[in-house]
């Protein structure tokens, strides 16, 4: 993997300048916020890289370490990390739609309240990684390794889970409905399930979890919304 050519490099250590400078109440000269609409970076060693505020609409990060990548708050719709590490990195709420994340490493990324509509995880691996309140309807989450995840109120209408391993996982108060696909999920007799919002329905404990498995075994599951005005689950 190679080392930022010095261009590159140069836009990275103004990014990283500039940000620091406002965590410190300073106001620096020079806006140093990155704007890669539609670069293409291809094996080059990113890790730790600012990427706060940036513009990464369209930009294609393909096989890169962004290991620790702090890109909060980043505008990246129809953005491609495809093959790259992003182990701890912190996307919180940033917006990823129709993002492509396809065999990345995902272990301990942070994607709270991240709208990740559309998004693509096709062979990811995402051990441990916070989807706190992300917004993902119609993601392709299918075969994704979940475990230990925390998909606490993410709103999963129309995902694709599709053999996907929860074992560990917390979907407290995750939204799924009738689009959603959870065929062949594994790991929901250890994944936290405490109320779930299904089908525009709140519902509760075991009740919860035998839905989730009876959809995961191929059952269209037995739960419908009676109540087109049911409340969404409060945090709590």
């Amino acid at each position: 993997m190679e080392s930022p050519s010095a261009s590159l490099q140069a836009e990275l250590d103004a990014s990283r300048a500039y940000h620091e400078g406002r965590t410190q109440g300073q106001t620096p000269a020079d806006k140093g916020v990155i704007s890669w609409f539609e670069r293409e970076v291809v094996d080059t060693n990113l890790e730790g890289a600012v990427l706060i505020d940036g513009l990464l609409q369209g930009a294609r990060l393909i096989r890169c370490c962004l290991d620790g990548v702090l890109a909060y708050d980043a505008l990246a719709g129809h953005s491609v990390w495809d093959g790259s590490s992003l182990v701890d990195a912190e996307f919180r709420q940033a917006s990823m739609v129709n993002a492509s994340l396809r065999e990345t490493v995902l272990d301990g990324a942070r994607f709270a309240k991240v709208d990740l509509a559309g998004g693509v995880f096709s062979g990811a691996r995402a051990r441990g990684a916070n989807f706190f309140k992300a917004w993902m309807p119609g993601a392709n989450l299918a075969g994704v390794d979940l475990q230990g995840a925390d998909l606490t109120r993410a709103r999963l209408d129309g995902a694709d889970l599709s053999g996907a391993n929860l074992a560990g996982a917390t979907l407290t108060s995750a939204s799924i409905n009738c689009s959603t696909k959870l065929a062949g999920c594994t790991g929901l007799d250890s994944a936290r399930v405490d109320r779930l919002l299904i089908d525009g329905k709140v519902v509760e404990g075991d009740d919860a979890r035998r839905e989730l498995v009876a959809r995961a075994s191929g059952l269209p599951g037995v739960l419908r919304a009676d109540d087109p005005d049911a409340d969404e689950p409060q945090e709590g």
